[in-house]
């Protein structure tokens, strides 16, 4: 028989034991940790009157000579191709003011490039410091019939160069504002431009073009479309590390654009074409600045600074007197050649 009293008594210390257990702790909110805030860095990019957008349209075509050319927004294309893997263009720069002297140099120039059947020019900038100055320039360029791009270097400010170009091209349909055209697709070679200079302290104009380390990389994508080995055009040169250096002062530094050097070399870029160091002019080298090349030697990296056009009597950095000076540039297949043309300084006749 099951003694009632001890029941009661398991069944009392069962419920004190019960009423003394806390109850459970209830799971505490999760609380997330804080994300970290990222900073947003300005893009610097320079005015689209400036360095110009990459764009599609609008779509025009252009007859110059025999020869005819697409203009898509930013592209230009040759349209018309021949059997052979040549091209050669001629490159002129820094003409500055135009003085009598200067326009007689221009057309020495384009003398010689008539010579050496020169399918574009290059007028790869400082072409004047004010509007009539580019324009009067510009169009004795233009005279030659074959195309014509040109890019703004450290002197134009950017209203009198797009007007000057404008109105030039407005009767000139063979001459483009290689400000706005960024590819250039030719039969036989193709081109890419860097419009401006890179350090605002060289720019002679307040409303100049700088250029930044965002407007050269934004030309990455641009690398993987092309069908040739690529050029680029801008009118200062990349950072390079020598005395024989496109860059090169006469105060023995080098003044060229690092950011620019480093994208030819990521990029691979096998050729380019650059100008304002005056002094480091009439040459070409490797990237590096260090290894001159031979004038007329077929090489697969080419970088070359023809020296200034203008009919001042500079003192290069080789210790020769230059009075104007020009570059004609050949590609062939995946290589390029170049040479300088050369004005002879007068010499005074004795009474």
């Amino acid at each position: 028989m099951v003694n009632r009293r001890f029941v009661i008594v398991m069944l009392t210390a069962t419920l004190a034991a019960c009423k003394s257990d806390p109850p459970p702790p209830k799971p505490e909110p999760k609380v997330e940790a804080p994300k970290p805030v990222e900073k947003k860095i300005a893009q610097r990019r320079s005015s689209e009157q400036c360095v110009g957008p990459f764009t599609q349209e609008p779509t025009k075509t252009v007859k110059i000579g025999a020869r005819e050319w697409e203009l898509k927004g930013s592209t230009l294309t040759e349209k018309t191709t021949d059997p052979d893997d040549t091209m050669v263009v001629g490159v002129i720069a820094d003409l500055k003011e135009d003085l009598p002297d200067n326009l007689a140099n221009i057309d020495k120039f384009l003398a010689h490039f008539k010579q050496e059947k020169v399918e574009l020019i290059v007028v790869n900038g400082d072409t004047g410091e004010t509007k009539a100055q580019i324009a009067n320039n510009l169009k004795r360029v233009a005279a030659s019939g074959v195309p014509v791009g040109i890019i703004i270097g450290n002197r134009e400010c950017q209203a009198d160069f797009n007007q000057a170009v404008a109105e030039v091209s407005e009767k000139a349909q063979n001459v483009f504002n290689l400000n706005f055209v960024r590819r250039i697709v030719a039969d036989d070679a193709e081109f890419l431009t860097m419009p401006g200079y890179y350090n605002a302290s060289y720019l002679h104009c307040v409303q100049g073009c700088q250029y930044y380390d965002e407007d050269v990389a934004a030309l990455t994508p641009l690398v993987e479309l092309a069908k040739h080995p690529l050029t680029v055009i801008s009118h200062g040169p990349p950072r390079q590390a020598s005395p024989n250096a496109l860059d090169r002062i006469s105060e023995g530094t080098n003044e060229g654009d690092p950011s620019l050097a480093k994208f030819l070399a990521e990029q691979k870029i096998p050729f380019g074409i650059f100008a304002n160091i005056h002094e480091a002019g009439g040459k070409a080298t490797d990237l590096s600045g260090e290894n001159l090349i031979k004038e007329g030697t077929l090489v697969e990296s080419l970088y070359v600074n023809p020296g200034p056009g203008d009919s001042l009597r500079w003192t290069m950095n080789s210790g020769a007197e230059s009075v104007g000076m020009a570059a004609v540039v050949t590609y062939k297949g995946k290589q390029a050649s170049y040479k300088v043309f050369r004005l002879s300084p007068q010499v005074a006749k004795k009474k």
